[in-house]
């Protein structure tokens, strides 16, 4: 099949679904290579016309994630998703006293923490997985004690290309109005975690963090019921001033119930906007990234929507926006996906496939599908490289625990030995 022009292949294969990709690389080797290739990935991201969203709740031990995408004819693809982390047996359900979290995904992985309870102490694992080759590698570890532990968290991991390398960044939140807490792991570079120190780090009501382009960003209010969105730039590892929000939104009630939380849209950072009091849902987009008057708004009625869904819009999740403009949702507790075409005012009802059936809400994060393989070696190395020093004492000590039980051994045996003398 060497005959076809390579450009004509790419063409073809950006238009189809992941799960076909992936069966194509076992046609030929030349098909193999050219799928393989990281251009290939960055084209199918760029120019295929199917929306790849990620769906999942953050807790994976009774929901496994899927990979849905939305083909332009409106057909719906579900690629459905069992992540092994490395050992025994491990997948995911089956680890006593364990669990394990989603914390995360970019650059076609997921991003996953198992955290493991053994009386007053939790070890949290982070591992890098790649869910259409099925290479999972373990990047980091945290160990907390009580009452660490016990406070609120939240993992951001974000590729730095000034490394080369992920950052992982772990917010706490203690509660009882104690200030935030951060820490930081340059993966393959650091030997230990390392704490952010900035009193940007402790923010009241703050919502959901997104990374983008290398920052971390979230979006808090103050007392005063000012909204902000913080940022925080994972290369220089220091807070900037952050990106200013469309006028309509830097001010709103404090006892207003009121979710405004960040996303990621068709590669745009995007800010949604709702609230019990409204009849609609307003998703704000960044066409262009940290320019300010680059702020566009897209409406989504509530009245639009098939009157078995229309609820209170805080009860709704943005879960994508569509290349053709169409803003797809999801209702909380439920699994149905509704299509909003905002131009014509209509709603229409994705018919969800039977394996993401299980789920009491769906929702979805942007997802570009990754089609060449880890670089385990690499990452395995720096893991590795890092807990060197450990990783002596351990054998180390193994090494002398072995030769004092075999002094043991026989000096048992010499006297057993002597008895029959």
């Amino acid at each position: 099949m060497d005959f076809f022009p390579t450009d004509l292949l790419q063409e073809i294969f950006i238009r189809l679904p992941c799960k076909d990709v992936v069966v194509s690389k076992c046609v030929c080797t030349s098909w193999y290579d050219l799928l393989s290739d990281q251009s290939f990935t960055a084209n199918y991201a760029a120019n295929s016309p199917i929306t790849t969203v990620f769906a999942e709740q953050s807790h994976l031990t009774s929901n496994p994630p899927s990979v849905l995408q939305f083909a332009p004819n409106g057909d719906l693809i579900a690629t459905r998703i069992n992540p092994k982390i490395p050992g025994k047996n491990r997948y995911i359900g089956r680890e006593i006293n364990s669990t394990l979290y989603l914390a995360g995904t970019g650059n076609g992985l997921l991003f996953l923490m198992l955290r493991t309870a053994l009386l007053n102490l939790v070890t949290e694992k982070i591992y890098f997985f790649n869910p259409f080759y099925k290479e999972c590698v373990q990047v980091a570890e945290n160990s907390l004690v009580c009452p660490e532990w016990t406070y609120g968290y939240k993992y951001m991991i974000d590729y730095v290309p000034k490394i080369k390398s992920y950052k992982i960044v772990r917010f706490t939140d203690p509660g009882n109005e104690k200030p935030s807490q951060a820490k930081i792991f340059a993966v393959g570079i650091d030997q230990d975690w390392r704490i952010l120190d900035d009193s940007l780090v402790s923010s009241p009501r703050w919502s959901n963090r997104v990374s983008f382009k290398g920052f971390c960003h979230w979006v808090s209010v103050d007392n005063d019921g000012v909204v902000s969105i913080h940022t925080l730039d994972l290369s220089e590892e220091k807070f900037t001033p952050g990106i200013r929000l469309p006028r309509e939104l830097t001010r709103i009630s404090y006892y207003e119930n009121r979710v405004t939380g960040l996303r990621v849209f068709n590669d745009r950072l995007s800010l949604v906007d709702r609230s019990d009091y409204d009849d609609r849902i307003t998703i704000w987009t960044m066409e262009e990234y940290g320019i300010v008057d680059s702020w566009s708004k897209i409406v989504v009625q509530l009245s639009w929507l098939p009157f078995d869904m229309r609820k209170s819009a805080d009860l709704y999740h943005a879960f994508t926006i569509l290349p053709n403009g169409n803003v797809v949702i999801s209702l909380k507790d439920s699994v149905e996906l509704v299509s909003v075409c905002t131009e014509k005012k209509q709603a229409t009802k994705f018919r969800v496939p039977d394996n993401v059936r299980n789920r009491s809400t769906l929702y979805g994060t942007a997802f570009a599908p990754r089609f060449y393989p880890l670089d385990e070696d690499r990452i395995r190395r720096q893991w590795h490289n890092r807990k060197t020093p450990s990783a002596w004492l351990s054998t180390v000590s193994i090494a002398l625990s072995v030769l004092v039980l075999a002094l043991y051994v026989k000096r048992f045996l010499d006297f057993v030995y002597g008895l029959f003398q």
